[in-house]
């Protein structure tokens, strides 16, 4: 069975990239580029991996989306993504059950690393 990805990224050039990388990839891959399309992409797919943004346009919060999604019921494992890496973020990953952190810009190989099974 193929992994499938959700991949919430605001930059529409990096967007595009790790769906297509994740596509070659062999995984099933979507992009949503704020909330409300995460959130109903979310619900259709039902995602393995959430790959998110911290901070998304119109001061929206990946990690808030991410806890929103599980807490509606969507059992995946979540891979934040940054380039605004901070003492902020870093407290509030401490407090949250993230499986993996990567600050942008990142080597392709290391988010392949993050999502694929163990």
């Amino acid at each position: 069975m193929k992994t499938k990805v959700l991949i919430v990224e605001d930059e529409v050039k990096l967007a595009r990239s790790l769906l297509l990388l994740l596509q070659r990839q062999g995984m099933e891959a979507w992009s949503a580029g704020d909330i409300d399309s995460a959130v109903a992409l979310a619900a259709e797919v039902r995602p393995d991996v959430l790959v998110v943004d911290w901070m998304l346009k119109a001061h929206s919060d990946g990690l808030d989306l991410a806890q929103s999604l599980r807490r509606g019921g969507l059992d995946c494992r979540v891979i934040v993504i940054s380039g605004y890496p901070s003492t902020d973020l870093e407290s509030r990953l401490a407090h949250l059950k993230v499986d993996g952190f990567l600050a942008k810009p990142f080597p392709p190989e290391d988010l392949l690393a993050l999502i694929r099974p163990q």
